[in-house]
């Protein structure tokens, strides 16, 4: 029974990770997708 329940439990883990990751990620691109049109912005404003 621990033996069915470990992967179950790890697989959760890892979609956790996962999700996290990705936050991240969309943090990170939308930061970056700010700083590349707050430039755009100046040079061509």
């Amino acid at each position: 029974m621990v033996r069915a329940k470990k992967p179950g439990l790890s697989e959760e883990i890892r979609r956790l990770e996962h999700s996290e990751y990705g936050l991240k990620e969309f943090i990170h691109g939308l930061l970056l997708g700010l700083v590349i049109g707050f430039l755009i912005a100046v040079f061509f404003v």
